[in-house]
């Protein structure tokens, strides 16, 4: 089953947790509906819902995100009690009741207070994001970030990759399977990148 953990403190304005693969698939895509608030005092109250897609957490791994709050308004956030589950080799989904650590619940009655575009900077660039490397594809294909994010690559295919820069600028060099390699983008820009093994594998980090 999968779990979430979320830390003790959760710096403004970031609202961070992990989730975790307790099962014993090979791999397990995941999607976990997490629901979002915005208000101002005395406001109404507005409401969106997206899907947290996990591709391919292995067992025993752990996926961390967190959310910046760029808007003028207080955030909350709430995740959905069910989780979306299918196997990598496998067909269709199933749903299955999400464990939950016990901070969840604090984590969902904070206040995430509205942060600047350029946050993350301030914050010493604490901001990370992730980019799998599952079914010879780069997902997202765009990743947009803040400057000083922190991106993590994760190797959930059964091949070797790369994650080159188009200018060569940066380079993971081999990443085996269930291998990571982060990258610190430090100014705004596009940066585009490609696997050198498998060319047609592209993707791209949009900082801004």
């Amino acid at each position: 089953m999968p779990g979430m953990d979320a830390p003790v403190e959760t710096p403004d304005p970031f609202a961070r947790c992990t989730v975790k693969n307790f099962g014993r698939l090979p791999f397990l895509d995941m999607s976990l509906p997490v629901r979002l608030s915005f208000s101002k005092p005395d406001g109404p109250v507005a409401h969106s819902t997206f899907m947290l897609e996990l591709p391919g957490l292995s067992p025993d791994a752990a996926y961390e995100f967190s959310l910046l709050n760029g808007s003028s308004d207080v955030m909350r956030i709430a995740f959905d009690r069910t989780v979306h589950l299918s196997a990598m080799d496998g067909n269709g989904q199933i749903a299955q009741h999400l464990f939950v650590d016990a901070r969840v619940p604090e984590i969902e009655r904070m206040q995430v207070e509205p942060g600047s575009p350029d946050a993350a900077t301030n914050m010493g660039g604490k901001s990370a994001s992730l980019v799998a490397i599952s079914g010879f594809a780069f997902r997202p294909g765009v990743l947009h970030v803040h400057p000083g994010a922190v991106v993590t690559f994760v190797n959930a295919d059964a091949e070797a990759h790369t994650v080159t820069a188009a200018d060569q600028t940066f380079d993971s060099g081999t990443m085996d399977p269930g291998q990571r390699w982060k990258h610190r983008f430090q100014r705004p820009g596009r940066y585009a990148f490609e696997c050198l093994y498998h060319p047609y594998m592209r993707g791209e980090v949009d900082v801004r």
